[in-house]
């Protein structure tokens, strides 16, 4: 087989980039869609977080967000001959069966292309550890089989925490149940929640944000012993401040081969919404 071979990752437009990830120059994105009132947004780089806020707080109806067509994800991937998808947990979200059609018109295209999708079970910065897992793989040279291989072991272990400040969306999208939602709110009540297998689950119900962070930063510790090996990435909508301070806390507690944070995009805005923070490690 003559030449170099064409590697990509391609993920949705919840995962989180930095500029590490960035300057490796083999992650494309493809965008999600955000209706909202009468206002159609695309869910890229292009997206106002501040005035999607806006909308959001302004709007009794419900946010209404659409996955990436297979087209997305099939334009991506053309002319590539190993590509990795990366998409948010297919519990909530189409974008997985999105990039599975998108996968079988590649192979009927090119029979020797060497496709993988991860459902990362995960969202936001879980689908950038996902990314990461894979470009580090690359970068040992690793064979098609072995990142699929060690990628999706990763996955397994991966674990998400996420407190959100604000439940409204969460449950106009009937993510969240109404009743629950509404006694959180009343009770000043700011859920702790986990993702497992891919799906949300509230651990704790403490009274207050103080009370909730102290207890994101415990479940770090009830979830995994080992920490060395691992980047703890933390993302925060439109509160870095918050996320300086989690920051702070973990690195007195556990040591993390590195702590960074991350600017939550367009479509973990719609569902953390503002000042919800999201752990992924």
């Amino acid at each position: 087989m003559g030449g170099l071979m064409k590697k990509l990752i391609v993920s949705d437009y919840c995962a989180e980039i930095n500029e590490k990830i960035e300057k490796q120059e083999n992650v494309k994105r493809v965008p999600f869609f955000i209706d909202i009132e009468d206002k159609s947004i695309v869910a890229d780089d292009s997206a106002d977080i501040d005035e999607l806020i806006q909308l959001m707080n302004n709007s009794k109806e419900v946010v209404k967000t659409a996955a990436p067509t297979p087209e997305y994800f099939y334009e991506a991937g053309k002319g590539y001959d190993e590509i990795y998808y990366v998409t948010i947990s297919s519990k909530l979200s189409a974008t997985y069966n999105s990039a599975i059609i998108a996968k079988s018109m590649l192979e009927d295209e090119n029979p020797n292309v060497k496709i993988h999708v991860f459902d990362s079970k995960s969202a936001a910065c879980g689908e950038t550890q996902v990314i990461r897992a894979i470009q580090e793989q690359l970068e040992l040279n690793k064979k098609f089989e072995e990142v699929v291989e060690n990628v999706t072991a990763k996955i397994e272990k991966l674990n998400t925490i996420f407190v959100l400040e604000n439940l409204d969306n969460l449950i106009k999208n009937g993510r969240m149940s109404k009743v629950a939602g509404m006694i959180a709110s009343a009770l000043k009540i700011y859920p702790v929640c986990v993702g497992v297998d891919g799906a949300i689950e509230v651990k704790y119900k403490p009274r207050g944000i103080k009370s909730a962070l102290n207890k994101m930063i415990s479940a770090i510790g009830e979830l995994t012993n080992i920490y060395s090996d691992k980047i703890l990435y933390i993302t925060h909508i439109r509160n870095e401040e918050r996320a300086k301070k989690i920051k702070e806390m973990a690195e007195e507690f556990y040591d993390f081969k590195s702590i960074e944070i991350l600017e939550g995009t367009a479509l973990s805005t719609v569902y953390a919404n503002e000042n919800g923070i999201i752990l992924a490690f």
